[in-house]
């Protein structure tokens, strides 16, 4: 019995999913110090490289659609921006990673599958597929996992989280003392801007400030900043994980001290303090 459960812990669904609602973003979330969010506009961040054709297979091998010109980027890559819940590097192996889609389809990949096997070479975020960039794919975020031995297991449309679980702890606790000032860093709805990420993308854009001191410099990167949205949505406790120096991170802590409220998340359909992270990208000027 025990080898049933743990077999069917690691197996994906059967079936290749159908048509599904695309995403602009998803959460790297559990158990990670903070969660991160990645946009589409987050994407140009990572190298891209070419990944070519890949047919979509089912569970019994059959062919059901083909791929054509994928470029994309190294899962991992992505996910090393997340930082771990682990007490050492030894533990490492305990830990894997719960994709989910919009329609609920699930896929697992354990921590050595991707960061300790090849496997992890050949799993990606696809950023083009026939010919259209990822703005205009109809199954975005989509992941791929090209050395499947039926490739339609592991395709992921329409990504929306990917929860970092350990084997021997759960993801989420009942919060029995019902303490309204508990700070998660995992919900079952997250918190997001109103209107949507890509709208909040503009908002930054529109009222980000390149640090005087810093022009003709060249200097340019991203300023991780982790803040509480709170019940109401407000942002607070802004403050930085990964700066670049004084300059960009005031700036950086100024930008989202001042950004609107967003739609808080939820946890058993109440709103809660969920703790976030996101990079704020300056470029050169």
């Amino acid at each position: 019995m025990k080898k049933i459960l743990f077999g069917f812990l690691f197996l994906t669904v059967l079936f290749v999913q159908a048509q599904v609602k695309s995403t602009s973003s998803f959460t790297i979330g559990g158990e990670v110090l903070s969660p991160v969010t990645v946009s589409l506009a987050d994407l140009k961040k990572w190298k891209e490289v070419n990944v070519g054709d890949l047919v979509i297979t089912n569970h019994l091998g059959e062919k059901k659609s083909e791929a054509k010109g994928l470029k994309g980027i190294l899962l991992k890559e992505i996910l090393q921006t997340a930082e771990i819940k682990s007490e050492s590097p030894k533990v490492l192996s305990e830990y894997y990673f719960v994709f989910t889609a919009t329609d609920g389809y699930k896929v697992v990949y354990s921590w050595n599958e991707l960061f300790n096997t090849s496997v992890g070479e050949s799993v990606f975020l696809i950023t083009e597929k026939n010919g259209k960039p990822v703005t205009e794919m109809d199954d975005a975020m989509l992941v791929v996992s090209t050395k499947d031995f039926k490739t339609g297991r592991r395709n992921v449309k329409g990504l929306t989280s990917i929860a970092v679980m350990r084997a021997k702890s759960p993801l989420i606790k009942e919060n029995s003392d019902n303490d309204s000032s508990k700070v998660f860093t995992f919900v079952q709805v997250s918190a997001a801007p109103v209107g949507g990420f890509g709208n909040f993308d503009n908002w930054v854009r529109k009222n980000l400030k390149y640090p005087p001191s810093m022009k003709g410099k060249d200097i340019e990167g991203n300023v991780f900043v982790k803040f509480i949205v709170e019940t109401n949505g407000s942002i607070t406790n802004v403050e930085i994980v990964r700066g670049i120096n004084s300059d960009f991170d005031r700036e950086a802590i100024r930008l989202m001290s001042s950004a609107p409220k967003w739609k808080p998340g939820k946890m058993n359909g109440k709103a809660v303090r969920q703790s976030y992270t996101l990079p704020i990208m300056f470029e050169h000027q």
